[in-house]
């Protein structure tokens, strides 16, 4: 006997309408064009005719579900009238199956309506996408120095801020619609009742409309605070080990605590203007909805109009309710908070470069290949520094002048490298002959490998060489899992030294021929340090190599050491060993 399979039943959809696959734009395609746009206002509204895709349909939508809730009150009047009042079944029959289908409808209306959610979601991601690029962009942030949270809350709160205002536009046609709709059905029913709707609609809208500028004043305000607040406690918290080995608390939890409060008073201060705008109109809207309620009482006693339509004309005043109150308060306060954090968004996108960037044009020069000279021109303060390629350099300086070295062979235009100067270069061709790691390393909330390693291909052989280089051998012993182990975020699982020594056994794995270290081994002790100067040495040879550091062992190791004053003047260039013989540097020392 042959079984035929059950089938199972499946539900014929077919005639609900039919919502298109939504196919993201491609990565490297910004979906909102912000390249002319310099304040919050233009961005929403940029942001608006860029997603028309989904802007439209769920505007549409919006307006349709309107039309059905206008439709309601006047069926369950007819109803009234036509069936209980005139004692007809088939009547009361037909109007409440026209009520139910209504539902059906709306439903439908508001499934497609929620797309909008969709538009909203590419937006919001789009524009984090383009402040994050601004943030890593090669050329820096410049102008007013911006403290991380400051940015983080840009790429969280504000970008969301602004994407909720795709959202709020879409109610708009619909509360139109009602309001117009509700109008026309008052007009239909009697003549008193649309000249109050007509007379007292507009001013209500007039009065969300000009109360709402405080709020945007004010909301503005609250997002400056909360990202000085935010960046406050990043700061705090980044520093911490540092400010308890300072027995600093005290002073950092006052500056915390200041800048806490007076986020706390923004923020309350905004609740305030936001709770008398919010609390006049609800109350204007009651005293409206109240007073057309009981004008169309009182003209049902008089006999003007029927039981059914004092129904409809009551569903009608509860159905005007909410868009009133949406366009005087919710859309008003989300797009007011929108164009705040669009123009904190703009701040950051229009912010100047902290360095000149060039871009790879296919005309720059590439310099040969081989060990790395340099000629280091620093502007401030006035010096300049060469370096002979394939030497170990060591630089005994006062902080600000290693800084400013730093900097300017990372993306100073004049700095020489293998006599090109970097004007003439893009940032990849630079990156591939110098590599400057940063005083202050970053890691990120991964294990030690991938902090090392990043993205990069390499072999077993090359990773166990830098590892070893920078005596991480030790510290991969004592971890519980090893390189395997999560470090935590910001490193914040390892001790100072170990972050110390796992930011440089990156800086070994990725550096080109050229490698500049800023203080790498301040929080190392002394034996290790000495074992990470002797194998540094064989590492690098051969290629260049320059430290600053006050470190007696690492500088023992380097071909020269080059020791400046405050203002970048070279004092002394020789061996270690040879400059022990100077007071002054033997008191640079550390």
């Amino acid at each position: 006997m042959i079984r035929t399979p059950r089938r199972h039943w499946q539900p014929r959809l077919s005639w609900l309408p039919h919502i298109p696959r939504q196919t993201p734009p491609p990565i490297d395609v910004p979906l909102i064009g912000l390249d002319e746009v310099h304040d919050g206002r233009a961005v929403v509204r940029q942001m608006s005719h860029d997603g028309k895709r989904w802007l439209l349909p769920g505007s549409i939508a919006s307006a349709f579900v309107s039309l059905v809730n206008i439709g309601m009150p006047m069926a369950l009047g007819g109803a009234i009238d036509d069936g209980v009042v005139a004692a007809n079944g088939a009547a009361l029959v037909g109007w409440l199956t026209l009520v139910a289908l209504a539902y059906v409808v709306r439903a439908v209306a508001q499934t497609v309506r929620m797309q909008t959610n969709v538009g909203a979601g590419l937006a919001e991601h789009d524009l984090r996408v383009q402040a994050l690029d601004r943030i890593t962009a090669p050329g820096g942030i410049g102008g007013t120095s911006r403290l991380p949270g400051d940015l983080l809350a840009v790429v969280v709160t504000d970008v969301r801020a602004v994407s909720r205002a795709f959202i709020a536009l879409t109610s708009i046609p619909g509360n139109t619609v009602t309001l117009l709709g509700s109008l026309v059905a008052m007009a239909l029913i009697n003549g008193w009742l649309a000249l109050a709707t007509v007379c007292i609609v507009p001013l209500l809208i007039l009065l969300s409309v000009k109360g709402v500028a405080p709020v945007k004043r004010s909301t503005r305000r609250e997002r400056r605070a909360e990202a000085a607040v935010a960046g406050s406690a990043a700061d705090l918290t980044s520093g911490l080990r540092v400010i308890q080995g300072l027995s600093a608390e005290h002073r950092a939890t006052e500056r915390f605590r200041v800048a806490s409060r007076e986020g706390l008073a923004a923020a309350l201060r905004n609740r305030q203007i936001k709770g008398v705008y919010t609390g006049t109109i609800n109350a204007s809207v009651g005293v409206f909805i109240t007073a057309l309620t009981v004008l169309a009482g009182w003209l049902t006693l008089k006999g003007h109009i029927s039981v059914g339509q004092l129904v409809t004309v009551v569903g009608l005043a509860q159905t005007l309710g909410p868009p009133l109150r949406a366009l005087g308060v919710d859309t008003a306060t989300i797009l007011s908070s929108a164009n705040a954090s669009g123009d904190r968004f703009c701040e950051l996108r229009d912010s100047p470069a902290a360095w000149p960037v060039h871009p790879d044009d296919g005309a720059r020069t590439t310099p040969g290949d081989g060990p790395v000279w340099l000629r280091v021109p620093v502007e401030e303060p006035d010096f300049c520094l060469d370096v002979p390629a394939g030497t170990h350099l060591g630089i005994v300086a006062p902080q600000r002048v290693c800084d400013a070295m730093a900097d300017a062979i990372d993306h100073g235009p004049k700095t020489l490298l293998n006599g090109v100067p970097a004007s003439r270069l893009n940032p990849s061709q630079r990156r591939r002959l110098v590599l400057v790691a940063p005083r202050t390393p970053e890691l990120f909330d991964d294990t030690a490998r991938a902090n090392i390693v990043l993205n990069r291909q390499t072999t077993v052989a090359k990773l166990d060489a830098v590892v070893d280089a920078a005596a991480l051998d030790t510290v991969a012993k004592a971890l519980p899992r090893g390189l395997e182990t999560e470090v935590g975020e910001g490193g914040r699982q390892v001790s100072g030294g170990q972050r110390q020594r796992l930011a440089l056994a990156r800086a070994l794995l990725h550096s080109p021929d050229g490698l500049v270290l800023i203080d790498p081994t301040t929080s190392i002790d002394a034996v290790t340090t000495a074992t990470i100067a002797e194998r540094l040495q064989e590492l690098r040879r051969g290629r260049t190599t320059v430290i600053a550091t006050a470190s007696p062992a690492l500088l023992d190791c380097m071909d020269e050491v080059v020791m400046l004053d405050d203002d970048g003047h070279e004092v002394a260039r020789a061996p270690h060993r040879e400059l022990l013989t100077r007071e002054d540097y033997r008191g640079m020392l550390s």
